[in-house]
């Protein structure tokens, strides 16, 4: 018999567990994951997952899942996984992955044959009312994040925001390159000079030219070395923030409203 609602395929490791329907539970679509009870014993692979009401609980004896971990839950733009867990949620979508825990308000987009990993627990989501072919892109798994609302660069570290200072002119030019970001489905994209020199400069930028840009982009990728270096983080900062010659820069971190 063909489901109509939303599924989760539960493995731990190599074992398959149990497929659990996201049911409407009172009137709502919201489901909560975390681990059992101290005096809870499985019995079989089967009693590793139980299911009670809206909870979906997991057999975890080491305690690093916590006991309200994440919520599955459905919105208006579809479904979400929200993290409120200590030790963090990866989500994994074809050779992409991302930890929710570093995303604004640690919440992120699931959709069809995503898999979430929680420790060694795998919930693969199958929703068979999704839009066929729809690329939803993931932002890279940076430990950097730029905030617009607050003109921020904010360093992640053990899932909390580190607020990172940088003088004006860096500040604008990454607001600028975040933007373009933004305004491209979050994707990363070139950034012109001329649109750095505008930000930068504003009613001053006559004049200006794309050599003057350079010791600012410097200046940017001395604050990831500097971090990275202290904290042993193995991306390049050249990555972070790539040259592209004869046109301008393109900023590979996360970037948010």
């Amino acid at each position: 018999m063909t489901s109509y609602y939303p599924t989760l395929q539960i493995k731990r490791g190599e074992y398959f567990c149990k497929v659990i329907e996201i049911k409407p539970y009172e009137s709502k679509y919201e489901y909560f994951v975390g681990r059992q009870s101290d005096d809870y014993t499985a019995k079989n692979s089967t009693d590793l997952v139980r299911v009670e009401r809206n909870r979906i609980i997991l057999l975890n004896k080491e305690k690093v899942i916590s006991r309200k971990h994440l919520t599955l839950t459905r919105e208006i733009d579809g479904w979400f996984v929200i993290d409120h867990s200590r030790n963090g949620t990866i989500l994994v979508r074809s050779s992409a992955q991302i930890k929710i825990d570093e995303l604004k308000d640690r919440k992120c987009l699931v959709t069809d044959g995503d898999h979430i990993i929680i420790e060694d627990w795998e919930l693969i989501f199958c929703d068979p009312d999704t839009t066929v072919n729809k690329k939803i892109f993931l932002p890279p798994s940076y430990p950097w994040v730029f905030s617009l609302s607050q003109q921020s660069l904010f360093h992640i570290k053990k899932g909390k925001r580190i607020k990172v200072a940088l003088a004006p002119q860096p500040t604008k030019a990454l607001a600028c390159m975040a933007l373009r970001n933004i305004n491209n489905c979050g994707r990363p994209v070139v950034c012109t000079y001329q649109d750095l020199i505008e930000a930068i400069w504003g009613e001053n930028s006559f004049g200006i030219t794309p050599e003057r840009i350079h010791p600012i982009m410097q200046k940017i990728r001395q604050v990831f070395e500097d971090q990275q270096k202290f904290e042993c983080e193995p991306d390049d900062p050249k990555q972070l923030l790539e040259t592209k010659n004869g046109e301008g820069y393109l900023l590979n971190i996360h970037c948010e409203h």
